[in-house]
């Protein structure tokens, strides 16, 4: 049976669900008849995912099957599960910048965002011959940061995904909230998301 790969974060993975096999990936497994493997990581950030990507990839799981790439936020950072993921963890790379008398926001959004790019070029790479799908979980790609100068280079590379401003904004208007309170999808939501996806594949 072909299989799908989900990668993402706690929004893939299902945080806050009772049961994790209501996660839009399982959901989606159903739709479209496949078993689903679930890569999704609370706290994952881009580059991270893009790391799952590749080690599946070179590891030959994702041969003939589905692979599904919901990004994150271009600004997270890396960090554990249940940890802040902001730009003030960089400790190192903010004290340089300090240093230098950067703007140390500005510098590490420019770094980390400089990451997810590169982590969206590599995955684009390593799935090219694969049936793949991007898409973006809640974060709006068409409207990034213009002060960083990879943002037009986001902006151009999302133009292809699916949901490129964030699948919660192609829901009905109530669900909005988890985007603006941090809260998480409830079954309905996955659900929903589930068919967004299996529609557009």
């Amino acid at each position: 049976m072909q299989k799908l790969y989900a990668y993402g974060d706690s929004w893939t993975w299902g945080a806050e669900l009772k049961d994790r096999n209501k996660s839009w990936p399982h959901e989606l497994g159903k739709i479209l008849g496949m078993e689903v493997v679930n890569r999704g990581i609370p706290g994952n950030s881009n580059k991270n995912i893009s790391y799952s990507v590749v080690r599946d990839y070179y590891n030959n799981l994702l041969d003939n099957n589905l692979v599904v790439v919901m990004w994150t936020t271009p600004f997270r950072l890396g960090t554990p599960a249940r940890k802040e993921t902001t730009m003030n963890n960089n400790f190192l790379l903010s004290t340089i910048a300090y240093e230098e008398e950067f703007d140390t926001e500005i510098f590490n959004r420019h770094l980390v965002t400089t990451e997810t790019l590169a982590s969206i070029h590599t995955a684009t790479d390593i799935l090219k011959d694969n049936k793949y799908i991007f898409t973006s979980a809640f974060h709006d790609y068409t409207n990034t940061n213009n002060d960083l100068a990879v943002s037009e280079h986001l902006q151009e590379i999302s133009k292809s995904w699916l949901f490129p401003q964030g699948i919660v904004k192609a829901l009905p208007k109530k669900y909005e909230r988890w985007a603006s309170t941090g809260k998480h999808p409830d079954e309905d939501g996955h659900r929903l998301m589930a068919h967004l996806l299996g529609s557009n594949i």
